[in-house]
């Protein structure tokens, strides 16, 4: 018997949460569609500048960034706001 491509996908997900892989936009997007994803160029003030990705609730200043893969996956259902720093955005 042949695994679904769902399956396949959810492994595919989970190993990456197991092995510590870094978040992408496309994973937090997939998690939460609703959130808006945005790119800057300049890095906010509050951010370390190891940060790459970050993930933020509109309604206080709860945030989660990229240090922490597994936390920023967690909190992704309750983010309004994805926002990666690209300096050539």
């Amino acid at each position: 018997m042949k695994p679904s491509l769902l399956g396949w996908g959810l492994l595919t997900v989970g190993l990456g949460s197991t092995l510590g892989c870094g978040v992408t936009m496309a994973e937090l997007k997939a998690l939460n569609p609703a959130a808006k994803a945005l790119q800057v160029h300049c890095r906010p003030w509050k951010i370390p500048d190891n940060v790459n990705l970050f993930a933020a609730r509109l309604s206080g200043e709860h945030v989660h960034t990229d240090e922490t893969p597994d936390a920023l996956r967690d909190f992704a259902e309750q983010a309004g706001v994805f926002i990666e720093i690209d300096a050539s955005a």
